[in-house]
């Protein structure tokens, strides 16, 4: 496997781990932008009721991904849209997107 196969891959499998966390009932869309620079994912999720407690809900499930990836990359998460973000253009970055 190349390295960019193995990006695409990581990346691949964080968005769908998070997806099946978090409920995809739960998702109006997530995204996952993996930088292969600094072994980093910036997971954004745009969620079908945007409450506080349903945030709280998410994260934590979030934080059970973060632990299966722990030893791979580094993750931070946003809540929203990820289309002003700046990972979201990066040359070379993999990204996943469920909506």
């Amino acid at each position: 496997m190349t390295a960019v196969d193995e990006v695409s891959a990581l990346t691949q499998s964080i968005g769908e781990h998070a997806v099946a966390a978090i409920g995809a009932k739960h998702l109006s869309e997530l995204s996952v932008v993996v930088n292969p620079f600094d072994c980093s994912a910036r997971v954004v999720v745009a969620l079908q009721e945007n409450t506080e407690k349903e945030q709280r809900r998410a994260l934590e499930k979030l934080f059970d991904v973060q632990d299966l990836f722990f030893d791979e990359v580094s993750m931070s998460f946003a809540f929203g849209s990820d289309i002003d973000l700046p990972t979201a253009h990066l040359a070379g970055a993999r990204q996943y997107s469920f909506a």
